[in-house]
């Protein structure tokens, strides 16, 4: 069964997205920042973060070039935005 586009698209937009956001301390206590690349909030210093797909493993040493260990879950958020509105 093939859905059609207009069902595809709800499907998309009732989906919520996974993502993540790393705080990544080093032996002085600094955390890492960087700036954003995309909007929203385009030039702004953020933690690094990324949307995780299905299937995707979480490659911590990807996105920054530094060995990484997981230490503890700060937390959880719900973000009630639409994918199209991000």
């Amino acid at each position: 069964m093939k859905l059609s586009k207009q069902d595809f698209m709800e499907v998309i937009e009732r989906t919520p997205l996974v993502s993540i956001d790393l705080v990544i301390r080093d032996s002085k206590n600094r955390i890492l920042l960087g700036r954003r690349k995309n909007e929203p909030a385009k030039g702004k210093w953020f933690v690094p973060g990324s949307r995780i797909c299905k299937g995707e493993s979480l490659r911590l040493k990807k996105g920054t070039g530094l060995k990484l260990r997981v230490s503890s879950l700060l937390g959880t958020r719900i973000d009630r935005r639409s994918v199209f509105g991000l």
